[in-house]
């Protein structure tokens, strides 16, 4: 299963596609505020030419694939998947608990491959070629040997 961004070479925004799995809060019918904790299962995904350029703040995570505030003590993973260009961090576990992200490859993006601010995130035999540094975040398109 593939989940691509737009790959446009005159496009200078590289505001790619993004996959966010994140809590969130709503007021219900009787006017009580319900909360929904996520737990994200990914596997076997590629992420092409995604993430979005400049969005580095936790809070707003742009990544290719970001999960952000899933449930504690159930099985989140990230495994075998591949991010094929990000224009963002490719993987990040943001807030989390105990999320497996292992045997996946990252070619190509800006920022950390996989990265993660969360308690006992395990990253385990994951391939990732090609960083590119946040120095670089305004490198002018044609000149960034992109695609």
């Amino acid at each position: 299963f593939t989940i691509e961004g737009v790959m446009d070479p005159t496009d200078t925004t590289l505001y790619g596609g993004r996959v966010l799995v994140s809590d969130y809060s709503q007021i219900n019918a009787e006017g009580e505020r319900e909360e929904y904790i996520p737990v994200a299962q990914i596997m076997g995904v590629q992420f092409k030419n995604c993430g979005q350029r400049g969005y580095r703040d936790y809070w707003d995570p742009r990544y290719a694939l970001a999960l952000q505030n899933t449930k504690p003590g159930e099985d989140s993973y990230v495994k075998s998947c591949a991010v094929d260009v990000s224009h963002n961090h490719a993987i990040g576990i943001i807030g989390s608990h105990n999320v497996e992200v292992s045997g996946n490859v990252v070619y190509h993006s800006r920022g950390s491959g996989i990265l993660s601010n969360s308690e006992n995130t395990e990253i385990v035999g994951n391939t990732i070629i090609y960083v590119r540094s946040y120095a670089n975040w305004e490198t002018p398109v044609e000149n960034d040997n992109y695609f």
